[in-house]
């Protein structure tokens, strides 16, 4: 079963853009090595909150499949999907509850990575960095194993 795909990017800094198309010699191992530790603990934060989140599905009486569903159909504004009342108002109370979550699971984001001495911004250019260049995800590799 997929995890709440819908809910994890908004975790996962959906505002991460693509600032900066930067190459590995303009990550210093100083910064690679504060961003690895920012970065083990975003990972744990975003896990959390994953988890509560699926809790707070489950708690309200929904598969998270079937919330997903029935998020995806209204993002989508899909009629052929069957919602019954009783479970729009199961989404609207859980919709609630995960914005709290989120909020909170941000917060604790921005705050794991400021506190490794990275910006967040800085941390968004690193991480689109790795998306394309192998060497910098090789050097990350053996910050993440320390």
């Amino acid at each position: 079963m997929r995890k709440m795909t819908i809910l994890l990017s908004i975790i996962l800094f959906s505002s991460v853009s693509l600032i900066a198309q930067n190459n590995s010699k303009d990550v210093t191992d100083a910064e690679l090595a504060k961003f690895a530790e920012a970065y083990k603990k975003v990972q744990t934060i975003s896990q959390e909150s994953q988890q509560k989140m699926i809790n707070v599905v489950k708690e309200e009486g929904l598969e998270v499949q079937r919330y997903n569903t029935i998020m995806k159909s209204q993002q989508n504004n899909e009629q052929g999907i069957q919602v019954s009342d009783v479970e729009l108002e199961k989404v609207q109370a859980i919709n609630g509850q995960l914005k709290e979550i989120d909020t909170k699971a941000n917060k604790k984001l921005q705050k794991s990575i400021t506190d490794n001495d990275i910006t967040v911004t800085r941390y968004q250019e690193i991480m689109a960095s790795l998306q394309s260049d192998q060497q910098l995800q090789m050097k990350l590799q053996k910050h993440l194993q320390n």
